[in-house]
């Protein structure tokens, strides 16, 4: 009985020990069980985060893809303009520099016509003057204008005078001594305008070297002359 007894507790230890090495067993199986569920559940919360960065990044790429699609559209169909705009442009440059050049041509060639035109003009004016100089109506004008500033002149003094013939002798006839002045002062000036045909006919023919030079030039008509001035009339009475 005590050998019994003895086996029987031995055998009882024995499965104590075994329940004990399965218990711990089990609780670092369930421990690995447990760290195992962790690494699957972290894993999976990877692979969501992986998936949906993936999901995002091909909804990013595939909208970038597009925006690009139709930037390059836009960037093609402006490329297209400008390059039809500098053809363009191009044409229109040179247009311009051809007519700019056409223009020069001509304004190079009307500035030679304009010079020729002055020294024409010029030629005629320097021609009209010395013709009209030897002419009887610069020598009429020549009497006019000295006559008209002796005049200015006679007719102060002749003021002065008729007031000092007044007070000097009252009863003489101022008529009739303005009558005798007035055949003095003609026959005066009719000398004086002969004497300077005179002189001009004689610088007439000093320069008649000048004349046979222009003989075969022809002459424009000659511009408006300058009108001689009325000689003044008489003091009055």
């Amino acid at each position: 009985f005590s050998i019994r007894m003895t086996k029987v507790a031995e055998d009882r230890l024995t499965l104590v020990q075994e329940v004990q090495s399965l218990k711990e067993a089990a609780r670092k199986h369930f421990d690995e069980v447990y760290q195992a569920k962790e690494a699957k559940r972290l894993a999976e919360l990877r692979l969501e985060e992986a998936n949906k960065k993936i999901d995002d990044g091909e909804a990013t790429w595939k909208q970038e893809r597009e925006d690009w699609q139709v930037e390059r559209t836009n960037l093609t169909l402006a490329k297209d303009n400008a390059e039809s705009a500098k053809a363009t442009a191009e044409a229109k440059q040179a247009q311009a520099e051809k007519d700019l050049e056409e223009v020069r041509l001509k304004l190079s060639s009307t500035e030679a016509q304009l010079k020729e035109a002055q020294a024409a003009v010029s030629r005629s004016q320097e021609e009209w003057f010395n013709a009209w100089q030897k002419s009887d109506d610069c020598t009429d004008f020549c009497a006019d204008v000295g006559q008209s500033s002796h005049k200015m002149g006679e007719d102060e003094a002749l003021a002065r005078l008729k007031v000092a013939f007044a007070d000097s002798c009252p009863e003489a006839d101022w008529n009739s001594v303005w009558s005798r002045y007035q055949e003095l002062a003609e026959a005066d000036a009719a000398e004086i305008k002969a004497k300077m045909a005179e002189e001009m006919s004689s610088d007439s023919d000093s320069d008649s070297d000048d004349e046979e030079e222009d003989a075969g030039s022809t002459e424009p008509p000659p511009p408006e002359q300058p009108a001689a001035e009325q000689p003044a009339a008489g003091p009055s009475t």
